[in-house]
């Protein structure tokens, strides 16, 4: 399995589909075959994968690679945000939020890079004395409180349940 991941980050000809190697002369590969994924991409989707574990180490790890080779990369700016959000660094992810938007990054990519550096500037004492309000039966005080904490914006999506 090992030997598969390297020879992706290597370029990922390796693998291309017997399906593809054997076609007619003549015939498009592109028809068939599914382009190769770029080192990139698998770099992103590790990282994307480690950050929902809530591995940040391992995800900055992977990140940081795809950053060397395109800097620029909005699909890499926007893990990375969400990743030092996710670390506690408002401002590492808040500074990476605004090459995000430099880089030419989608709606999206801005949207949940945000939304990252959003929630992780909400102060958790505050959320669990909300939630103690509620627990002791003090809903109108509770839900002042999580207004107050929130905003006119609503809840991150983290904290939407």
């Amino acid at each position: 399995m090992r030997g598969v991941h390297v020879a992706l980050l290597l370029g990922g000809a390796a693998l291309a589909p017997a399906a593809a190697q054997t076609q007619p002369p003549g015939a498009d590969p592109s028809a068939t075959a599914p382009a190769p994924a770029r080192p990139v991409d698998i770099l992103i989707r590790q990282a994307e994968r480690w950050l929902s574990l809530e591995r940040y180490d391992l995800a900055a790890s992977s990140i940081e690679r795809a950053l060397v080779v395109e800097p620029r990369n909005p699909a890499a700016l926007a893990v990375s945000a969400r990743i030092e959000a996710g670390r506690g660094n408002r401002a590492g992810a808040a500074a990476i939020t605004a090459r995000l938007r430099e880089a030419g990054a989608t709606d999206e990519q801005r949207a949940t890079a945000e939304t990252a550096v959003r929630a992780a500037s909400i102060d958790r004492n505050a959320i669990e004395e909300a939630r103690r309000l509620a627990r002791d039966g003090r809903n109108e005080e509770a839900a002042a409180r999580y207004r107050a904490i929130f905003g006119p914006s609503g809840p991150p999506p983290q904290f939407a349940q």
